[in-house]
């Protein structure tokens, strides 16, 4: 808050800082509007943070969902082809491995 002192024969008071009453006024009120608008983008600025946290929390949930099922189908992958990899190992028959030599 600026300090202001009476005028002698005035009806106005004056700035300690400037001795100009007018030019504090518009001052004042400048600073008092830069303010209030600062606070209205603190506030605003604070709300698209949280947004961007809930965002990023439930996109992080979404990868660690897609990355389980991608490492479940591998496992599943990996036992088909265990599977019929084995599985055609019954179908050859020994004798004719060993009768190539």
């Amino acid at each position: 808050m600026i300090r202001t002192r009476p005028v002698a024969n005035l009806s106005t008071s004056v700035c300690y800082c400037c001795d100009n009453a007018t030019w504090c006024f518009y001052l004042t009120a400048d600073v008092a509007r830069t303010r209030k608008e600062m606070e209205i983008e603190v506030e605003k600025l604070e709300r698209q943070k949280e947004n961007l946290a809930m965002k990023l929390a439930q996109t992080e949930k979404d990868l660690q969902l897609a990355l389980k099922q991608e490492q479940q189908a591998h496992e599943e992958d990996i036992d088909r082809l265990t599977k019929e990899k084995v599985g055609g190992l019954g179908d050859i028959d020994c004798d004719s491995l060993t009768a190539g030599e």
